[in-house]
């Protein structure tokens, strides 16, 4: 094992550099989210078991949705072909579990905001009529583009890192 700080080499598993004292990463070694085996990032087939395994990139498993979509199709269409799903989805500490409940809050709070926002502007569009409809348009226009940035800016607002303005002074009249 090398230090990233000062490429000393150390004692296999350790967590500190004996040279430089820095913490090291300790890599985990990949395990089959069924059985628990250790696998070769590289398999696409657990050895002990035969589930299909995650799909890996340079080691890694993506974290696009696209990946994480196939994945669960098809992990749990082996659980259905082997008519042992119910057994996994009761298992609350599989990783398999774990990982379709994650990508299922994130699918419904994605949605459920999304339509939410949509909602409210179509009901003040209506409130407004015809000039809803402009109103409509440009608050979805601006949403759409500055999302990031208002969040990011509500958060900072929130959190207390950015200086907040003094309301004016009062003059006496």
């Amino acid at each position: 094992m090398y230090c990233q700080q000062c490429n000393e080499v150390n004692l296999e598993g350790s967590t500190y550099c004996s040279k430089c004292g820095s913490r090291m990463e300790v890599k985990a070694k990949p395990q089959c989210p069924f059985c628990g085996g250790e696998v070769r990032t590289t398999s696409k087939f657990c050895i002990h078991c035969g589930s299909t395994l995650p799909y890996m990139e340079e080691g890694a498993r993506s974290n696009s949705l696209k990946s994480k979509t196939i994945y669960l199709k098809d992990q749990f269409g082996n659980l259905i072909r082997k008519g042992n799903y119910k057994k996994v989805l009761q298992d609350k500490e599989n990783p398999a579990t774990k990982a379709f409940i994650d990508f299922v809050a994130w699918g419904i709070a994605h949605f459920f905001g999304f339509a939410a926002f949509i909602g409210a502007v179509t009901v003040l569009g209506f409130l407004l009529g015809p000039w809803g409809i402009v109103l409509t348009a440009a608050l979805a226009y601006v949403y759409a583009t500055h999302k990031d940035e208002i969040r990011r800016k509500v958060e900072e607002m929130k959190s207390g890192s950015e200086s907040r303005l003094e309301p004016p002074s009062r003059r006496d009249y």
